[in-house]
């Protein structure tokens, strides 16, 4: 369990340490995004999370903030759970302990070649524990609180006329 724990805060560190001084600028412009969820483990399945719930909670919120979603655009909002369920004495889980991360990415053209390729400007996260009841609603809030921080960014960069 005590390697699990120093990994999670290891992934952590790399958001906490990683520059970025304006959250808002690089998010000018963009018209439209999709959500995307990257696939959980069957550990966080076990305790209830689904790609499903995290996409559709991340959908409402950007809806709700009148953000317009299109499938079929490049730039995205990621959502990245790692999870891992801590374990007592006898093996049995008995909590969790989670990375979770949400992140804008847009298209960028490479100078040396003029590729178009998606590149990460805009991220957050942080890591959770918890008893493994709890897990659904504590990271599904964790998850919401960063989509929060990432529509107030956006909506300060992209002000209505």
């Amino acid at each position: 369990m005590a390697i699990n724990l120093l990994l999670a805060l290891a992934i952590g560190l790399v958001t906490i340490i990683s520059p970025q001084t304006d959250h808002k600028r690089p998010l000018a412009g963009i018209s439209s995004m999709h959500v995307l969820v990257e696939a959980l483990n069957s550990e966080a399945k076990e305790d209830g999370l689904s790609e499903s719930q995290l996409q559709t909670d991340a959908e409402l919120k950007l809806r709700s903030a009148g953000t317009k979603l299109d499938p079929a655009s490049i730039p995205h909002v990621y959502i990245q759970v790692t999870y891992i369920q801590a374990r007592g004495q006898q093996a049995a889980p008995i909590g969790y302990v989670a990375f979770c991360r949400v992140s804008f990415h847009q298209g960028a053209k490479l100078d040396s070649t003029g590729i178009e390729m998606p590149v990460e400007t805009w991220n957050d996260g942080g890591i959770d524990t918890g008893p493994r009841s709890t897990a659904n609603d504590n990271l599904r809030k964790k998850v919401g609180g960063s989509v929060d921080m990432f529509i107030n960014n956006y909506l300060a960069a992209n002000p209505k006329r």
